[in-house]
């Protein structure tokens, strides 16, 4: 696995947290569900993995650019 791997999963699962987190805190706000529910944040987690699954085509080219980016300036800097 090399680092732009590493960084599309890193992504992927911040993404998936942030969602399952808004997620839970949407339902223990507009209903009588506890947040210390088991399957409420079973729920969440697949709620966030699901987004974060369909927002990869999104994000994955973002991290592509950025590592050719630099990539490029780490080359530029050892010719000089």
């Amino acid at each position: 696995m090399n680092y732009v791997q590493i960084a599309q999963k890193a992504a992927h699962m911040t993404v998936a947290l942030v969602v399952a987190d808004r997620v839970e805190s949407a339902v223990v706000d507009h209903t009588e569900i506890e947040e210390d529910s088991i399957p409420l944040q079973i729920g969440c987690m697949v709620v966030g993995q699901v987004v974060a699954k369909h927002t990869d085509r999104f994000t994955d080219p973002v991290i592509e650019k950025a590592s050719a980016k630099i990539t490029s300036l780490k080359t530029k800097i050892t010719k000089k």
